[in-house]
């Protein structure tokens, strides 16, 4: 049993001197180290196919001589599920016109204009790395007093309720997710009426 070094493609050079030890304190921009397994299944390093049906390539390894209790040489395999490097934190709703993500921890913001698609931070162009902290704000400007203030919230990290802003009338609320993830700021007593600028926030450590 020993460890194997996953690295990622970039165009630009590595660091002359990378150790097992470098990547494991690292922020995972470069890749990560997975301990106690055998030799890649592949041979080659180049991965398996998407195992498991969700859109990204997977990782098998194999242990050819592996010996349970009272048996020879029977060997097993694992298989390591892909996911996507970044997060994506989405926040949506009917009346989303402006999605904003700032990275707290590289201090970098980016904005998107919304046409009634979901927001998406990854998609708007934030690179983030694990450990990060993100936070997304939707902006929306209500069109008439029966406009929901809703959508839901894409969990990737600790999220446990977002944040619900009326800037027109200096109104703020909690509105906690529900168990499939949907929030709902007028079920939280957040009032609106026509014309209110309201945002919606959360905020979610990257795995």
């Amino acid at each position: 049993m020993g460890a194997k070094a996953i690295l990622y493609g970039r165009t630009r050079p590595l660091p002359a001197a990378l150790t097992f030890a470098d990547l494991e304190a690292g922020d995972g921009s470069l890749g990560f180290v997975i301990n106690g397994i055998g030799r890649l299944a592949s041979g080659n390093g180049d991965g398996l196919p998407d195992v498991n049906g969700d859109g990204y390539d997977d990782l098998g390894f194999d242990e050819a001589f592996f010996d349970p209790p009272d048996e020879f040489s029977v060997g097993r395999a694992f298989i390591l599920y892909g996911k996507r490097a970044r997060v994506a934190v989405t926040l949506e709703g009917p009346q989303a016109r402006l999605l904003v993500c700032a990275n707290r921890d590289t201090q970098t913001t980016v904005r998107q204009q919304l046409n009634g698609t979901a927001a998406d931070c990854e998609l708007a162009g934030l690179e983030v790395a694990s450990g990060d902290t993100v936070i997304a704000r939707v902006v929306a400007t209500l069109e008439n007093e029966a406009d929901p203030v809703g959508g839901n919230v894409a969990r990737a990290g600790a999220v446990s309720a977002v944040l619900c802003e009326n800037i027109s009338q200096c109104g703020r609320v909690a509105a906690p997710l529900s168990a499939d993830g949907e929030f709902d700021c007028l079920r939280a007593d957040l009032v609106v009426a026509r014309g209110d600028v309201v945002t919606v926030r959360a905020e979610v450590v990257v795995n």
